[in-house]
């Protein structure tokens, strides 16, 4: 399973049992989404920061829980 970190916003892998507890982001794709290739990319996650699909999922990693990670 690959989880978005939301200290460093690099997304880990984790298996078995060490799934840590996670929230889920459900949305509808628009034109400027952040996929899988662009977020893995850490210039292309910084140059593409303000458009509305990488403003969409960093004010989901803001919102979550204080102490998730």
């Amino acid at each position: 399973m690959r989880l978005i970190n939301v200290h460093t916003l690099d997304i880990q892998y984790f298996s078995g049992t060490s799934i840590p507890q996670y929230a889920i982001l459900s949305h509808t794709w628009g034109a400027k989404e952040a996929t899988f290739q662009k977020w893995t990319n850490k210039w292309t996650r910084l140059t593409h920061k303000h458009s509305s699909g990488f403003h969409k999922v960093l004010a989901f990693l803001q919102a979550g829980p204080p102490g998730w990670s």
